[in-house]
């Protein structure tokens, strides 16, 4: 069962520790709901924008995790956003869908 909403995603800078490369289309990170120790959820991120995203900036995106949240996200909830065990970026839900 997928779950949808749109977020505003922040990636970190490089000098935060972010990617060193700019993002284009989708992408499929890890989401963090309780912190890096916690469980980590994959979802696959697809931006408004098809324009190079490069490492901290904001974008809107439409995001379908692939498996259940519980407990379920609420509006306004944060996240963080993983590369593998890489932090590149934090995420807020705007609407579910």
């Amino acid at each position: 069962m997928s779950f949808q909403l749109r977020a505003l995603l922040k990636l970190l800078s490089t000098e935060e520790g972010g990617r060193d490369t700019p993002l284009k289309g989708a992408f499929r990170p890890n989401h963090a709901f309780f912190g890096a120790a916690g469980p980590m959820h994959i979802g696959q991120v697809k931006p408004d924008s098809e324009d190079l995203i490069v490492p901290g900036t904001e974008f809107m995106c439409h995001v379908d995790f692939l498996t259940a949240i519980d407990p379920p996200i609420a509006l306004g909830a944060t996240w963080e956003i993983y590369e593998g065990r890489r932090l590149i970026g934090s995420a807020r839900a705007i609407s579910l869908l």
